[in-house]
C-alpha cells in the first residue's frame, strides 16, 4: 500500500529539487561549452531522486540486502559523478567513455552481487558482459542523439517517461516499493524537464542529463527484469525489458530519410511518438500480465 505521505516526500520533493537545480543552471543563452547545464542536471536528478528514495527506504544497510539498495548507494551516485566529471571543460573524450564504461559494467556487477556465487565463470561473464554492453550501447546512442541541436527537451522527456514506465511495470508485478523508488527518479527528471521548457539545453545535455539518467534507469530496469517481474508467460518479462531498454532509442526515428525532410517540430513529435509507442506496448503487456496473475491469485494478490 502506498502511504499518502509518499506523494509529498517521494514524488513532489524530487520534482521540486530537480526543477530548482535545472532552473538555476540550465540557461538558454549559455555558451555551448559551459559546464553549468551538466552540473544542473547531475545535481537536480541525483539529489532529487536520492531524496525521494531515502524518504521511503531510509539509509540502506552496508552491505546492502536488496538489489534496489545498490541503485541508491552505488548506481545513482556513480551517474552523478560521471555527469559532474564529464562537465569539466577540456576533459579528453577518452576519459568520458572510460567513465561510462566503468559505470555500465559496475551496474551489472552491483545488481548481480547475490547471483555471483551461483554462476560459473562463463555464466558470470555472459550476464555481466551482456548487461554492461547493453547499457553502454544505449548510452552511446543516446549520447549521440543528444548532440543534435533540437534534441534537448525530447531526450529528457523520453527518459523520464521510460523511468516512470519501469516504475509502473514494477508496481504491476507486485513490488510497490521498487516501483515507488523508480517513480521518485522519474519525478526528479520530470521536474527538471518542466523547469527547462523554453530553454535550449544544447550540448550540455549529453554531458549532464544523459550521463546521470541512464545509470539509475538501467539499474531499476535490471532490478525489475531480473528480480521482480514474475509474469504468467515466461517470455513476457524479457519482452517488457527489451521494449523499455530500446524505447529511448525511438528518438532516432527523426533521422530516417522520410522524416528528416520534415520541419523540426514534426521530426521531434514523430520521434517522441515512436518512443512512447514502445513504452505503451511495454506497459500494456505488463498490465495484461498483472491482470492474469491477479485472476490466478485471487483478491489477495495486492
Amino acid at each position: 500500500m502506498i502511504e499518502p505521505s509518499w506523494f509529498l516526500l517521494g514524488l513532489l520533493l524530487p520534482m521540486v529539487i530537480g526543477a530548482v537545480a535545472a532552473w538555476l543552471f540550465v540557461r538558454g543563452k549559455d555558451n555551448p561549452t559551459s559546464p553549468l547545464p551538466a552540473v544542473g542536471w547531475s545535481l537536480g536528478v541525483g539529489l532529487g531522486a536520492a531524496a525521494g528514495m531515502l524518504s521511503l527506504l531510509g539509509m540502506p544497510p552496508w552491505k546492502p540486502i536488496e538489489a534496489h539498495h545498490w541503485v541508491l548507494i552505488a548506481v545513482l551516485p556513480a551517474g552523478v559523478c560521471v555527469g559532474l566529471i564529464n562537465a569539466i571543460p577540456g576533459l579528453p573524450k577518452a576519459v568520458h567513455w572510460l567513465l561510462r564504461l566503468c559505470v555500465a559494467g559496475g551496474i551489472a556487477l552491483a545488481l548481480m552481487q547475490s547471483q555471483l556465487s551461483q554462476w560459473t565463470t562463463l555464466e558470470a561473464g555472459f550476464w555481466l558482459g551482456g548487461i554492461g554492453a547493453g547499457t553502454l550501447g544505449v548510452w552511446a546512442l543516446l549520447h549521440g542523439y543528444a548532440q543534435r541541436p533540437s534534441a534537448g527537451s525530447a531526450v529528457v522527456f523520453v527518459l523520464g517517461a521510460t523511468a516512470g514506465a519501469i516504475g509502473g511495470c514494477t508496481i504491476a508485478s507486485g513490488s510497490i516499493v521498487g516501483g515507488q523508488l523508480t517513480v521518485s527518479l522519474a519525478g526528479a527528471i520530470g521536474g527538471g524537464w518542466l523547469a527547462t521548457q523554453g530553454r535550449n539545453a544544447g550540448p550540455g545535455l549529453a554531458r549532464g542529463a544523459v550521463d546521470v539518467m541512464v545509470p539509475p534507469i538501467f539499474g531499476f530496469l535490471v532490478y525489475g527484469w531480473y528480480y521482480v517481474w514474475q509474469m504468467h508467460n515466461a517470455a513476457s518479462p524479457h519482452i517488457v525489458a527489451g521494449l523499455l531498454a530500446v524505447a529511448p532509442l525511438g528518438l532516432w526515428a527523426s533521422a530516417l530519410p522520410w522524416i528528416n525532410r520534415r520541419p523540426d517540430w514534426q521530426r521531434t513529435a514523430l520521434s517522441i511518438a515512436v518512443s512512447l509507442l514502445l513504452i505503451v506496448a511495454a506497459l500494456g503487456l505488463a498490465g495484461y500480465e498483472a491482470a492474469l496473475r491477479s485472476q490466478n491469485a485471487g483478491p489477495s494478490y495486492y
